[in-house]
């Protein structure tokens, strides 16, 4: 079995103490060619960036890493989005 995104979504955003109102940003398309674009939705805390919930909806994307396949959305590379999210956090954050 598996549970939806939507499902995680509800669980997570109260128990990180994010607030119930995403940031939303279309980001630019970049690569017209892939059919595809990317929208940032972040859900954030109050001080506490731990607790911040960012994913990257790829928009008529296939089952592929962003940035790695040919065949995949290219406006952003996924190890890049990663690491730029964990970079400033600590294992010592709560």
């Amino acid at each position: 079995t598996h549970v939806s995104f939507e499902k995680v979504l509800e669980f997570f955003i109260p128990h990180n103490n994010c607030f119930p109102d995403p940031t939303v940003v279309e980001l630019p398309d970049i690569y017209e060619y892939d059919n595809s674009t990317v929208t940032r939705i972040s859900y954030s805390t109050e001080g506490i960036s731990s607790g911040d919930i960012v994913y990257y909806r790829i928009n008529n994307g296939n089952h592929s890493v962003p940035g790695t396949r040919s065949w995949a959305n290219k406006d952003i590379h996924a190890y890049d989005v990663l690491w730029e999210f964990f970079k400033p956090r600590k294992l010592s954050d709560k």
